[in-house]
């Protein structure tokens, strides 16, 4: 009886062993998780509209006490980004107390491109500024066009650096140095603190004068 069981755990135990073979062998070649391939590449889009009270650019107020409604829309593929932005102004100022109908002062598209190098961000891109006058029926003002670098760090503060050229009618530079944080306070909520200094260098003082403290343009280049 005893070599009997014997025989029969023998041979369930070469059973087992030969069923399994083929199993481990198949195991083996599925594609563990770290092989596993990328998910494709999807393209992605947001549309916004911001409803400020002022439209500030680069320090510079270009609208005054009217509320300004400014539409985006963009589009991500694979690093590559395409932004249309706008800005309509509700109330354009008069130097006269008059009063004028909203005016679609500004019309801005945006290409882009941002690659990752570990905890390195580098990007570079084209800016198209359609310029329009800042209120209706006054003459346009000249558009302009910049190219621009940045390189970000995925670090604490994730400090990043952008600088502008303008290359069409303004001459000028733009370079901008930020630091960022954003506090988790929810799974889907944060609080988000950041702060930026910013230095812009003008190479015409026809285009981008200095103005002194009587607020008439002088001819020095503006350097702030």
């Amino acid at each position: 009886m005893k070599k009997n069981i014997k025989r029969i755990m023998t041979v369930a135990l070469l059973a087992l062993m030969l069923t399994s073979m083929p199993m481990a062998a198949r195991a083996a070649e599925e594609p563990q998780p770290a092989e596993k391939k990328q998910e494709e590449a999807k393209v992605t889009g947001e549309i916004a509209a911001s409803v400020l009270s002022a439209y500030i650019w680069r320090g510079q107020e270009l609208s005054r006490d009217s509320v300004v409604i400014q539409p985006s829309a963009t589009v991500n593929y694979r690093g590559f980004t395409a932004n249309i932005w706008g800005n309509l102004d509700t109330d354009p100022y008069s130097v006269t107390g008059g009063e004028n109908s909203s005016n679609y002062t500004e019309t801005d598209v945006t290409l882009s491109y941002t690659h990752k190098f570990g905890i390195v961000s580098a990007g570079a891109g084209y800016i198209y500024y359609g310029l329009a006058a800042a209120a209706p029926g006054g003459p346009d003002l000249l558009d302009s066009q910049e190219i621009f670098v940045s390189l970000g760090l995925g670090t604490i503060l994730a400090p990043t650096l952008t600088v502008y050229k303008e290359v069409d009618h303004y001459h000028q530079w733009y370079a901008t140095l930020g630091i960022s944080h954003t506090f988790a306070l929810h799974e889907k909520v944060g609080l988000k603190l950041a702060a930026q200094a910013s230095y812009l260098k003008s190479d015409d003082e026809t285009t981008y004068a200095e103005y002194d403290s009587d607020s008439l343009a002088t001819t020095d280049k503006f350097n702030n």
